[in-house]
C-alpha cells in the first residue's frame, strides 16, 4: 500500500510543479501600494504574437544583451499599469530607441526579475523613492535599478515642452533608461538644435528643440505598424 502510495506521488509530481509555475505570482516583488503589468508570456505560451494572430510572423530576435523592465504604477494615481506598459513597451521597441545601437533588447518581466523597475508614483512618493536625490514634486529619477517617474509629469509633459505629450514620455523613459545604460548627461548643441535625449529636458531646453529618442532620425513606425505594437504589448 505504501509502495503504491508513492508510485503514486512520483506520478503526479510534476504535474504539481507545473502547476505551482502557472499559479506563481506574477507581480512577486513589486512594491506595497503599487499595481504590476503582468509581464510577457515565456517562450512557448499560447498567448504570444504567433498563437494570438496566425498566419503572422514573430519579429526575429533582436541582437545585444537582453535587459529585463517592469512596470509598476501607485494606487490613486489615476494610471492603470497595463496601459502605461504598452506606452512604455511601444518606446522601448521603437527603432529610434536604446536597442537601434544593437547593444541590448528589452524584455518585460515580473519586478522580481527585472533590471530595470519602471515605478511611475505621485510626485510626494517620487521625492521619497528618489532621496538623495532632490526632485522637489516636479522631477524623475534613476536610483539603481528604479526608474521613478513623476506621475504628474506622465500625464500632462512640461509647460515648456515644444512637442506632444507622448513624446514628453518618450523622453522620460529614454532619458532615465539611458542612464541606467550608462549615459550621462549632454547639453544643447546650440540654438534651434534638437536636444539630445541626455540632455535635461524636464528642467528647460536650454533654446534646442524637445526631442525624446536616442537615434531621432531612424524610421518612424506608421500609425498600423504602431498601433499593432501596442495591441501586441496589451495582449501580453
Amino acid at each position: 500500500m505504501i509502495r503504491r502510495i508513492a508510485r503514486i506521488l512520483s506520478l503526479i509530481a510534476p504535474l504539481l510543479g507545473a502547476a505551482g509555475a502557472v499559479a506563481a505570482d506574477p507581480c512577486a516583488g513589486g512594491l506595497a501600494g503599487f499595481d504590476c503589468a503582468l509581464p510577457e508570456p515565456p517562450q512557448g505560451d499560447p498567448r504570444r504574437l504567433g498563437a494570438i494572430h496566425p498566419g503572422r510572423m514573430a519579429a526575429p530576435a533582436r541582437p545585444g544583451r537582453p535587459v529585463r523592465w517592469s512596470v509598476e504604477v501607485q494606487a490613486g494615481t489615476g494610471l492603470e499599469a497595463g496601459a502605461v506598459a504598452a506606452q512604455i513597451g511601444a518606446i522601448l521597441a521603437d527603432p529610434r530607441g536604446w536597442q537601434a545601437e544593437g547593444r541590448v533588447r528589452f524584455q518585460k518581466v515580473a519586478p522580481a526579475q527585472a533590471q530595470i523597475r519602471f515605478l511611475v508614483a505621485s510626485p510626494a512618493q517620487v521625492d521619497t523613492l528618489c532621496l538623495p536625490l532632490r526632485t522637489l514634486g516636479y522631477l524623475s529619477c534613476r536610483q539603481g535599478r528604479y526608474i521613478v517617474l513623476n506621475a504628474l509629469r506622465w500625464q500632462g509633459a512640461m509647460p515648456h515642452w515644444d512637442g506632444s505629450v507622448e513624446d514628453y514620455r518618450a523622453y522620460l523613459v529614454n532619458h532615465e533608461t539611458g542612464h541606467a545604460l550608462g549615459h550621462g548627461h549632454e547639453s544643447c548643441g546650440g540654438w534651434g538644435a534638437l536636444a539630445p535625449v541626455m540632455m535635461q529636458q524636464t528642467k528647460s531646453l536650454y533654446g534646442c528643440r524637445g526631442n525624446g529618442w536616442p537615434y531621432p532620425g531612424r524610421a518612424r513606425p506608421g500609425p498600423s505598424a504602431l498601433a499593432a505594437g501596442l495591441q501586441d504589448v496589451r495582449l501580453q
